[in-house]
């Protein structure tokens, strides 16, 4: 049995099925902006069990897949390199590299949708509490660039900025949600080092 052939079966079905989770998982983010906290009580439970876990398989999926592709590729450079020893001609022209651009913002956006972004503002408003469901400290955002965004803090899951006031400066570290909602300024629901935080007056609120 070609051991070769076997690894790249179930490397093939493998990525198959975390495209699947991937597409499950975008999708949730997407809605939700990565915040459990706005799933459904009935599936809450459900997405919270399975989050650590999937993020330590990728995890360990990021740190063995050089070493497997490399492993792989081991007969075509083989090939390259007999090719070379014969003094077949080589392709000596320069592949064109294809960059990831940054994804542009929607008409009337500040940021892309589901950005994760990082800066600074003044307070231009404050904003009555929004206590549907877990509570959410309002306020508004003017940016270095004159555009402003609608903070909407956890006050269910990290403290309350008491003595914020028209004109003071916030860091934020965030989640970007369409309609010009800064969301998930809190830390993260594991309890890990992801999420995002707010900084007011040399305090940090996560």
């Amino acid at each position: 049995m070609d051991v070769r052939r076997v690894m790249t079966r179930v490397l093939v079905r493998t990525l198959g099925t975390l495209a699947f989770l991937a597409l499950v998982i975008g999708a949730y983010y997407q809605e939700t902006g990565g915040d459990v906290e706005r799933l459904p009580a009935a599936i809450r439970p459900a997405v919270l069990a399975v989050q650590a876990p999937l993020e330590r398989v990728a995890g360990w999926l990021k740190r063995r897949a050089e070493p497997l592709a490399a492993y792989l590729r081991l007969p075509q450079q083989k090939a390259r390199a007999e090719e070379v020893a014969a003094g077949l001609p080589q392709e000596t022209a320069a592949r064109p590299q294809r960059q990831a651009a940054a994804k542009p913002p929607a008409a009337g956006e500040v940021f892309a949708p589901g950005e994760w972004v990082t800066g600074k503002g003044v307070v231009t408003e404050l904003l009555p509490e929004d206590r549907t469901g877990e509570r959410h400290q309002l306020f508004r955002l003017r940016l270095a660039d004159g555009r402003t965004v609608k903070v909407a803090h956890n006050t269910s899951r990290s403290r309350p900025l008491r003595s914020l006031k028209v004109g003071d400066t916030v860091e934020y570290r965030g989640r970007y949600e369409r309609g010009g909602i800064l969301h998930f300024t809190h830390r993260a629901s594991g309890g890990g080092s992801s999420g995002g935080w707010l900084r007011h007056q040399g305090v940090r609120y996560d």
